[in-house]
């Protein structure tokens, strides 16, 4: 199963605060952990250099970057995604494998410096 995540803070008086990184730190935590998903996606503009940090601190990998949205900067965006090893293991590249795999040993390392606990 692949899901979409979508985080956004618009009041500027929270950026900057993690609160997007715990959000997608969780979201996927809760995802992998309670449901069978394999892989999470995510699209940013290019130029949204808040949320790539935000998505490589949670384990996001960046795959590619495309002509797909209308950014109001004419910006393109760029494909991320968290895939499980299930995941990986059915990706024809070995190069998106490796970079999916270092993405996955980030979100783990990310996981285990909180507790975050669903009922």
């Amino acid at each position: 199963v692949l899901q979409t995540v979508h985080t956004s803070i618009y009041s500027a008086k929270w950026h900057g605060r993690g609160i997007g990184t715990l959000s997608k730190l969780a979201i996927g935590s809760y995802v992998f952990g309670k449901h069978k998903t394999r892989a999470l996606q995510a699209h940013t503009s290019e130029n949204n250099i808040a949320a790539h940090r935000s998505l490589e601190k949670t384990g996001f990998s960046r795959l590619d970057t495309y002509k797909y949205y209308e950014f109001a900067d004419g910006s393109q965006t760029a494909y991320w995604m968290l895939a499980n090893p299930e995941a990986q293991a059915i990706i024809s590249d070995p190069e998106e494998r490796d970079v999916l795999a270092s993405g996955w040993e980030r979100h783990l390392a990310a996981q285990a410096k909180v507790s975050i606990e669903f009922e």
